[in-house]
Protein backbone atom coordinates (compact mmCIF):
# COMPACT_ATOMS: atom_id res chain seq x y z
CA UNK A 1 0.00 0.00 0.00
CA UNK A 2 1.38 3.16 -1.05
CA UNK A 3 1.25 6.37 1.11
CA UNK A 4 0.32 9.77 0.40
CA UNK A 5 3.38 11.07 2.58
CA UNK A 6 6.76 10.33 3.59
CA UNK A 7 7.87 9.76 7.70
CA UNK A 8 8.32 13.04 9.26
CA UNK A 9 12.39 12.40 10.17
CA UNK A 10 12.03 15.20 12.94
CA UNK A 11 9.35 12.88 14.57
CA UNK A 12 11.20 9.48 14.11
CA UNK A 13 14.58 11.20 15.90
CA UNK A 14 11.37 11.96 18.42
CA UNK A 15 10.57 8.88 18.35
CA UNK A 16 14.30 7.28 18.69
CA UNK A 17 15.14 9.47 21.67
CA UNK A 18 12.09 7.89 23.63
CA UNK A 19 12.40 4.37 22.41
CA UNK A 20 16.26 4.39 23.80
CA UNK A 21 14.68 5.63 27.30
CA UNK A 22 12.40 3.02 27.17
CA UNK A 23 14.89 0.91 26.39
CA UNK A 24 17.04 1.54 29.14
CA UNK A 25 14.00 0.97 31.64
CA UNK A 26 13.08 -2.36 30.21
CA UNK A 27 15.76 -4.01 28.33
CA UNK A 28 15.52 -4.89 24.83
CA UNK A 29 15.20 -8.42 24.54
CA UNK A 30 11.64 -8.60 24.71
CA UNK A 31 10.77 -5.68 22.80
CA UNK A 32 7.51 -5.80 21.27
CA UNK A 33 5.40 -2.81 19.77
CA UNK A 34 2.57 -2.81 21.91
CA UNK A 35 3.97 -1.91 25.03
CA UNK A 36 6.49 0.16 23.11
CA UNK A 37 3.47 2.18 21.54
CA UNK A 38 1.43 2.14 24.90
CA UNK A 39 4.46 3.57 26.97
CA UNK A 40 5.24 6.05 24.62
CA UNK A 41 1.86 7.56 24.36
CA UNK A 42 1.81 6.42 20.44
CA UNK A 43 -0.18 3.71 18.03
CA UNK A 44 2.18 0.99 16.70
CA UNK A 45 0.66 2.68 13.19
CA UNK A 46 3.00 6.19 13.84
CA UNK A 47 6.04 3.30 14.81
CA UNK A 48 5.63 1.02 11.66
CA UNK A 49 4.68 4.50 9.25
CA UNK A 50 7.97 6.09 10.98
CA UNK A 51 10.56 3.10 10.69
CA UNK A 52 8.56 0.13 7.98
CA UNK A 53 9.09 -2.72 10.14
CA UNK A 54 9.56 -3.69 13.74
CA UNK A 55 13.44 -5.10 12.63
CA UNK A 56 14.28 -1.35 10.92
CA UNK A 57 12.99 0.43 14.13
CA UNK A 58 15.30 -2.22 15.95
CA UNK A 59 18.46 -1.18 14.16
CA UNK A 60 17.54 2.52 13.54
CA UNK A 61 17.23 2.09 17.47
CA UNK A 62 20.76 0.88 17.53
CA UNK A 63 22.09 3.25 15.74
CA UNK A 64 20.49 6.01 17.87
CA UNK A 65 21.72 4.14 21.18
CA UNK A 66 25.45 4.38 19.63
CA UNK A 67 25.38 8.19 18.72
CA UNK A 68 23.72 9.15 22.22
CA UNK A 69 26.88 6.97 23.72
CA UNK A 70 29.39 8.69 21.90
CA UNK A 71 27.96 11.87 23.57
CA UNK A 72 27.84 10.56 26.85
CA UNK A 73 31.38 9.13 26.91
CA UNK A 74 32.51 12.53 25.19
CA UNK A 75 31.29 14.36 28.35
CA UNK A 76 32.65 11.57 30.75
CA UNK A 77 36.58 11.24 28.57
CA UNK A 78 36.84 15.25 29.10
CA UNK A 79 36.93 14.55 32.66
CA UNK A 80 39.94 12.35 32.06
CA UNK A 81 44.07 13.00 31.07
CA UNK A 82 45.30 10.35 33.26
CA UNK A 83 45.36 6.24 33.01
CA UNK A 84 44.40 6.11 36.49
CA UNK A 85 41.72 9.44 35.77
CA UNK A 86 40.47 6.99 32.94
CA UNK A 87 40.14 4.01 35.51
CA UNK A 88 38.37 6.14 38.48
CA UNK A 89 36.06 8.12 35.81
CA UNK A 90 34.42 5.57 33.82
CA UNK A 91 34.47 3.22 36.52
CA UNK A 92 32.46 5.86 38.88
CA UNK A 93 30.09 7.06 35.99
CA UNK A 94 29.32 3.16 35.43
CA UNK A 95 28.19 3.49 38.89
CA UNK A 96 26.06 6.08 38.83
CA UNK A 97 22.33 5.14 38.50
CA UNK A 98 22.14 6.50 34.62
CA UNK A 99 25.32 4.88 34.17
CA UNK A 100 23.63 1.67 35.99
CA UNK A 101 21.12 1.87 33.11
CA UNK A 102 23.41 2.28 30.29
CA UNK A 103 25.89 -0.63 31.58
CA UNK A 104 22.91 -3.03 31.54
CA UNK A 105 21.37 -1.42 28.21
CA UNK A 106 24.68 -1.94 26.51
CA UNK A 107 25.28 -5.61 28.20
CA UNK A 108 21.99 -6.85 26.69
CA UNK A 109 22.73 -5.30 22.87
CA UNK A 110 25.76 -7.46 22.42
CA UNK A 111 24.14 -10.71 23.52
CA UNK A 112 20.98 -9.98 21.88
CA UNK A 113 22.74 -9.13 18.78
CA UNK A 114 24.92 -11.86 18.88
CA UNK A 115 21.82 -14.21 19.47
CA UNK A 116 20.25 -12.84 16.05
CA UNK A 117 23.00 -14.24 14.31
CA UNK A 118 22.94 -11.28 12.57
CA UNK A 119 25.76 -8.83 10.98
CA UNK A 120 25.36 -5.44 13.03
CA UNK A 121 27.81 -3.57 13.65
CA UNK A 122 26.56 -1.84 16.54
CA UNK A 123 28.05 -4.09 19.67
CA UNK A 124 31.65 -3.01 17.55
CA UNK A 125 30.53 0.07 17.15
CA UNK A 126 29.87 0.69 21.20
CA UNK A 127 33.17 -1.19 21.98
CA UNK A 128 34.87 1.53 19.90
CA UNK A 129 33.11 4.88 20.57
CA UNK A 130 34.47 3.94 24.83
CA UNK A 131 38.31 2.82 23.77
CA UNK A 132 38.61 5.98 21.46
CA UNK A 133 37.39 8.22 23.85
CA UNK A 134 39.97 6.74 26.25
CA UNK A 135 42.58 6.95 23.63
CA UNK A 136 41.65 10.84 23.03
CA UNK A 137 41.98 11.34 26.93
CA UNK A 138 45.37 9.73 27.19
CA UNK A 139 46.25 11.72 24.18
CA UNK A 140 45.13 14.31 25.70
CA UNK A 141 47.59 13.88 28.59
CA UNK A 142 50.54 14.56 26.03
CA UNK A 143 51.63 10.90 27.52
CA UNK A 144 54.93 9.45 26.11
CA UNK A 145 54.12 6.41 25.07
CA UNK A 146 50.84 4.15 22.65
CA UNK A 147 47.72 6.08 23.66
CA UNK A 148 45.56 3.44 21.39
CA UNK A 149 47.38 0.45 23.55
CA UNK A 150 46.96 2.04 26.31
CA UNK A 151 43.21 2.17 25.83
CA UNK A 152 43.15 -1.04 25.04
CA UNK A 153 44.54 -2.32 27.93
CA UNK A 154 42.62 0.10 30.41
CA UNK A 155 39.23 -0.96 28.39
CA UNK A 156 39.78 -4.77 29.24
CA UNK A 157 40.56 -4.21 32.87
CA UNK A 158 37.25 -2.49 33.06
CA UNK A 159 34.64 -4.30 31.36
CA UNK A 160 36.54 -7.24 32.52
CA UNK A 161 35.88 -5.91 36.65
CA UNK A 162 32.63 -4.91 35.34
CA UNK A 163 31.56 -8.25 34.30
CA UNK A 164 32.98 -9.92 37.38
CA UNK A 165 31.45 -7.72 39.51
CA UNK A 166 28.13 -8.74 37.67
CA UNK A 167 28.44 -12.11 37.76
CA UNK A 168 29.49 -12.31 40.96
CA UNK A 169 27.68 -9.88 43.20
CA UNK A 170 30.83 -9.18 44.81
CA UNK A 171 30.77 -5.76 45.06
CA UNK A 172 32.87 -4.53 47.68
CA UNK A 173 36.23 -7.41 46.27
CA UNK A 174 35.90 -5.74 42.35
CA UNK A 175 35.65 -2.28 43.68
CA UNK A 176 38.78 -2.79 45.78
CA UNK A 177 40.36 -4.30 42.76
CA UNK A 178 39.85 -1.39 40.42
CA UNK A 179 40.61 1.21 42.96
CA UNK A 180 43.93 -0.90 43.03
CA UNK A 181 44.50 -0.06 39.26
CA UNK A 182 43.71 3.23 39.36
CA UNK A 183 46.58 3.43 42.30
CA UNK A 184 48.87 1.39 40.09
CA UNK A 185 48.25 3.18 37.19
CA UNK A 186 49.45 6.58 38.70
CA UNK A 187 52.41 5.40 40.21
CA UNK A 188 55.30 6.60 37.79
CA UNK A 189 57.13 3.09 38.49
CA UNK A 190 54.24 1.03 36.71
CA UNK A 191 52.34 3.47 34.21
CA UNK A 192 49.87 2.01 31.83
CA UNK A 193 51.14 3.97 29.20
CA UNK A 194 55.19 3.09 30.00
CA UNK A 195 54.48 -0.02 29.49
CA UNK A 196 52.29 0.35 26.36
CA UNK A 197 54.64 2.11 24.33
CA UNK A 198 55.30 -0.43 22.01
CA UNK A 199 58.17 -1.90 23.01
CA UNK A 200 58.57 -5.46 24.08
CA UNK A 201 60.68 -5.48 26.69
CA UNK A 202 59.47 -5.11 30.18
CA UNK A 203 59.71 -2.95 32.87
CA UNK A 204 61.76 -3.42 36.67
CA UNK A 205 58.11 -2.85 37.82
CA UNK A 206 56.61 -5.61 35.63
CA UNK A 207 59.36 -8.46 35.18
Amino acid sequence: MQLGRHPNPDRKVELLDDIVEYLLEQGISELSLRPLAKALGTSTYTIAYQFGSKEQMIQDALEHIVMVYQQRSRRVAALATTPSEVVDRYWDEDHTEEGERWRQLLTEVVVTTGRRGDDSQVPAELMQVRRERIEASLAAGNHAGNPKLGSTILLALLNGLALDETATGDTERVDAAIRWVGEVAAQSAFNLIDITDGSVEPTEATR
